[in-house]
C-alpha cells in the first residue's frame, strides 16, 4: 500500500513538472527549435535534456591556438576544422539502456561565404581521450597531453566507426540540425563520457558550416542533447519485513520433579523381651501335727500334692526390619519447585510396656485327722 502511494505521488509530481516545462519553456520564434522533453517519459523510462557543458573546435590552420571563447564552432568536409562537444550525463545511472539520444545543433544565419557552403554532410564519433576546451588545439587534448594523431584522428583519440544513422546534414541556415547519437551515449554509460566529435564526409568535398556554441549570446540556440533511457531493473531481494509473530507465552507445565522418597531405614524398634517375673510357687509348709498315739488301726489319709502350674511368659518374637532398597532418583530439572519445609516429626521412643502374667496360687489344703479315742478302764467297766 505504501509503495503504490509513493509511486502515485512520483507520477503526479512528474506529470506536473512535465506540463510546467512544456508550457513555460520559451521557444525561439522562427527557429523551429524542438520541444524540450520532461524528466519522465513514462513509468519505466526517463527523458532528459542535457545542455552542453563545454565545446570548442580544432583548427588545422591555427594548430597551436585554442578557440574556447568564440560564439560559433566550425566544420569542414575535409575535416581540417572539427568541433568537439561535451555533456554532463551523470544523471544516467550505470547499466541504463539508452532508448534514443539526439544532438541538436543550430545553424546560424549571416555566415560569411568562406565559412558557410552547403550542403555539408558529417558523422558523429565518440571521443576516447579526455580533453579540456580551454586547452585543446589541433596538436593537443590538454596541456602537455597530445593527440595520438593531430586533430583527434587517432584510434586512441576517438572511435573510428560510427552507426549508419548517426549522420547529420546541413542544407540551409537559420534551422536546427538533429543528429542521432544513441550508440555514442550508450558507450558513455558503459565506458565513460569524454564527449563527441563531428567529422566531415567528403561526399560533398567543398561543404562547410558553422554551428551555434555554448558561448553564443542567445542561450536558446545553444547545443543540447536529448536522451531517453531505461534504468536497470533491480532484482527484488528478500528483506526483513516486520510481521506479527506469536511470541511463546510461558505456561505452567507439569514437570516431573524429584520429590522426597520415603526410604526404608533400619530403625531400632523396641521388641518384647523375656522379663523375669517373680511368680509364687507352691512350697511345702510345715504344719504342726498331733503326735500319733497308739491306735488300734492306722488310717490312711489323703494328702493333696501340689500341681505344677504353667506361667505365661512373654516370648521374644522376631521382628521384620525393612531392607534398604535402591530407589531410582530422577535427574533434577531446572524447574521452579517448592522447597519442602522441615517439620518436626515425632519419633517413637521405646517404652516399657507392662506385661500381665497370670500366676496360679494354690489353695490351702485342709487335712482332717481322725484320732481314735482311748479310754482307760477295766474290763468290767466296759
Amino acid at each position: 500500500m505504501g509503495y503504490s502511494y509513493r509511486r502515485l505521488l512520483v507520477l503526479l509530481f512528474s506529470v506536473t513538472f512535465l506540463v510546467a516545462a512544456l508550457v513555460l519553456a520559451p521557444v525561439p520564434a522562427g527557429t523551429g527549435a524542438p520541444a524540450r522533453g520532461g524528466a519522465l517519459a513514462s513509468l519505466d523510462q526517463f527523458e532528459l535534456r542535457f545542455d552542453v557543458q563545454e565545446d570548442t573546435y580544432l583548427n588545422y590552420f591555427e594548430p597551436n591556438q585554442t578557440h574556447v571563447h568564440q560564439s560559433w564552432v566550425y566544420l569542414r568536409a575535409d575535416s581540417l576544422l572539427v568541433p568537439l562537444f561535451k555533456f554532463n550525463t551523470s544523471a544516467i545511472r550505470a547499466g541504463s539502456s539508452i532508448v534514443l539520444a539526439e544532438l541538436f545543433l543550430y545553424v546560424p544565419t549571416g555566415q560569411a561565404a568562406d565559412v558557410y557552403k552547403p550542403p555539408l554532410r558529417f558523422e558523429a564519433y565518440c571521443v576516447k581521450k579526455d580533453w579540456v576546451a580551454s586547452e585543446a588545439s589541433w596538436y593537443q587534448a590538454t596541456s602537455g597531453n597530445a593527440w595520438e594523431v593531430s586533430g583527434c584522428q587517432g584510434p586512441s583519440d576517438r572511435c573510428l566507426s560510427y552507426a549508419p544513422e548517426e549522420v547529420g546534414e546541413v542544407t540551409g541556415d537559420g534551422q536546427w540540425i538533429r543528429v542521432p547519437v544513441t550508440s555514442i551515449v550508450q558507450q558513455w554509460v558503459a565506458d565513460g563520457n569524454h564527449g563527441l566529435i563531428l567529422v566531415g564526409d567528403r561526399y560533398y568535398p567543398l561543404g562547410k558550416s558553422a554551428f551555434y556554441s555554448s558561448r553564443g549570446p542567445n542561450t536558446l540556440l545553444r547545443p543540447y542533447l536529448q536522451v531517453t533511457w531505461r534504468e536497470p531493473t533491480s532484482t527484488p531481494t528478500a528483506s526483513a519485513t516486520p510481521t506479527d509473530t506469536r511470541t511463546p507465552t510461558p505456561t505452567q507445565t507439569a514437570t516431573q520433579t524429584p520429590s522426597p522418597t520415603a526410604t526404608a531405614t533400619a530403625t531400632a524398634t523396641p521388641t518384647a523381651s523375656a522379663t523375669a517375673t517373680a511368680t509364687p510357687t507352691a512350697s511345702a509348709t510345715a504344719t504342726p501335727t498331733a503326735t500319733p498315739t497308739a491306735s488300734p488301726t492306722a488310717t490312711a489319709t489323703e494328702t493333696a500334692t501340689p500341681v505344677p502350674t504353667h506361667t505365661a511368659t512373654s516370648t521374644p518374637t522376631e521382628t521384620l526390619t525393612p531392607i534398604p532398597t535402591d530407589t531410582p532418583t530422577l535427574a533434577p530439572t531446572a524447574t521452579n519447585t517448592e522447597v519442602p519445609t522441615p517439620t518436626d516429626t515425632a519419633t517413637l521412643q521405646p517404652s516399657a510396656t507392662p506385661t500381665s502374667t497370670v500366676t496360679l496360687t494354690p489353695e490351702p489344703v485342709v487335712w482332717r485327722l481322725f484320732l481314735p479315742l482311748v479310754q482307760k478302764g477295766s474290763a468290767s467297766d466296759r
